[in-house]
């Protein structure tokens, strides 16, 4: 029973540490929205810079940056898209790539920090 429970443990904690990742990030994006505009125009700007950052991947690459958007591990994606693990891997560098180039880094790499420096 010991292992068990130090497996339900590790689970347990790797799940705290995601969602406060997750909340950190939320966090971060808020203020910045906050930072760069107090018009309630905002949000209609960042929908545009993320339209036109999707609109510069490939069809393949939008499809498996939604599958990453919900959720999705990159090898659910191969499956997904009949293909092998490490095109998926090379999907998501270009992915990293074309959000980075256009400034919205936070999107994509949780440790982020708001002064574009890793924490």
């Amino acid at each position: 029973m010991t292992a068990f429970t130090g497996i339900i443990d590790r689970q347990i904690k790797a799940h705290l540490r995601a969602k406060h990742r997750y909340q950190k990030k939320l966090e971060r994006l808020q203020n910045r929205t906050r930072e760069s505009s107090t018009t309630p125009h905002a949000q209609v700007d960042l929908r545009l810079d993320l339209e036109r950052v999707l609109a510069q991947l490939s069809p393949r690459d939008r499809i498996i940056c939604q599958h990453l958007s919900n959720g999705h591990t990159t090898t659910d994606i191969a499956q997904h898209l009949g293909c092998c693990r490490h095109a998926v891997d090379c999907a998501v560098q270009r992915i990293r790539q074309v959000f980075g180039k256009a400034g919205m880094q936070v999107w994509i790499d949780p440790n982020y920090a708001q002064t574009g420096v890793e924490e």
